[in-house]
């Protein structure tokens, strides 16, 4: 309640007096005068009480629907709205793909084909009873005869977030028209998470949003920055470094899930900060830079094991070790220990890690990163002695991707 409401009785008490004072006194219970009084007052309190609960709808802990987005337009906040999830060519996402030892030409007769737009492609269906999540190609894909990989544009055939998925999970297609489709040697996937469906936002969020934004809007403090980068669809990390590139200015770095970012995703994070820029402060959105690791060792087992065995072992090992990659945010070193101890939980045949395990669990270790001069990425070797691996706070951690297993395992029983 906004202000304090006056009863009716207590309105109905001054019509009296007010009548009274105006020389009407014959004003006894059942008169014409009093019926009178009695209705104005009554009318007064509906209005009253109207206004009261549309005063107290207009202030942000009680407005909702569209009287609550009136109010984020004020503050420069716009309600969410559900949109599908789309990928775009250019982030070279959804892949359409051959095996490596061949090409397109060779599943088409030495032709080229075009996959039409409209194309579906989808996750496979596993669980009974659970829908499939579907996407369709927005544009014709030529796969050129020589060629062994196609990107593709795509959109979700459903709105909102339940259309998200992570990577390696449109795996399946619906395209015949090439002369090896009985063998579906043509293959489909999506390298990276697809993340940027998002569901109408509930009036909670809004009003949490428009709450922060009222006084955001008064500097650009750190607080805001990272306020604005979390309301991006897909941004799952954040490092803001103060004075990045000089006074008065802020690095704003960020990753996406599986600590991949694409361009669209960058361009989203710089859009959205620029509402929150004070003067005389300068945001910039960045990539963080991506220092590859490379390491291979000995796995020093209890007894001897199968080829099934050491498939299954060697699996768990690679399952884990990424698994920790991807939980590590911007600016995170890797202690050695947390590494081993990852690597050790894989299986309870597994005594130690090295040739030497007493000086080193790992027999060689190599961090990437590019350089400044060359713009290649050069590999350095880590010292035995090391404890951690250590990056900037504008690193970040993943396995190398310039060569195709930065992992590598020997597999030896303890004599």
């Amino acid at each position: 309640m906004a202000f304090a409401l006056r009863r009716q009785e207590d309105v109905l008490i001054g019509i009296i007096n007010e009548l009274k004072d105006s020389g009407i006194n014959f004003l006894p219970r059942g008169s014409k005068a009093q019926a009178v009084a009695r209705a104005l007052s009554k009318e007064f309190d509906i209005a009253y009480r109207f206004f009261d609960s549309n005063f107290d709808a207009a202030f942000l802990n009680n407005a909702t629907g569209d009287l609550l987005e009136a109010l984020g337009v004020l503050f420069g906040v716009r309600r969410i709205t559900a949109r599908r999830a789309v990928v775009s060519t250019f982030e070279q996402n959804i892949a359409f793909y051959v095996n490596s030892s061949i090409a397109f030409g060779d599943i088409n007769s030495g032709s080229d084909f075009i996959i039409p737009a409209g194309t579906m492609i989808q996750t496979p269906d596993i669980i009974s009873g659970q829908p499939r999540i579907e996407y369709q190609i927005l544009s014709d894909v030529t796969c050129r005869s020589t060629d062994t990989v196609a990107f593709a544009a795509a959109e979700a055939l459903v709105d909102g977030s339940s259309s998200n998925l992570g990577r390696h999970s449109l795996i399946e297609h619906n395209f015949t028209g090439y002369t090896d489709a009985a063998n579906e040697s043509l293959k489909v996937t999506n390298r990276f998470g697809i993340i940027n469906g998002t569901d109408r936002e509930p009036d909670s969020r809004l009003r949490a949003r428009i709450s922060i934004a009222a006084t955001a809007l008064q500097a650009g403090n750190l607080a805001a920055i990272r306020f604005a980068l979390l309301a991006v669809p897909g941004v799952v990390d954040i490092r803001l470094l103060r004075y990045h590139d000089g006074i008065g200015t802020v690095g704003a770095f960020i990753a996406g899930q599986d600590n991949e970012i694409t361009p669209s995703l960058l361009a989203q994070g710089q859009a959205s900060v620029n509402n929150y820029t004070s003067g005389g402060e300068v945001v910039t959105v960045y990539s963080p830079n991506r220092v590859g690791v490379e390491f291979q060792t000995h796995v020093n087992l209890s007894r001897e094991i199968t080829v099934n065995e050491r498939s299954q072992i060697e699996r768990k090992l690679l399952d884990n070790v990424n698994t920790l990659f991807t939980g590590l945010a911007i600016g995170d070193d890797i202690p050695i220990g947390n590494l081993v101890t990852a690597m050790q939980r894989s299986d309870n045949l597994i005594v130690n890690f090295g040739t030497d395990p007493y000086t080193s669990q790992f027999d060689e270790l190599y961090i990437y990163r590019y350089s400044d001069a060359s713009g290649e990425r050069v590999r350095q070797s880590l010292l035995n002695t090391a404890t951690s691996i250590d990056i900037e706070d504008h690193e970040i951690f993943i396995p190398e991707l310039s060569i195709s297993h930065p992992f590598s395992f020997t597999f030896d029983p303890i004599s």
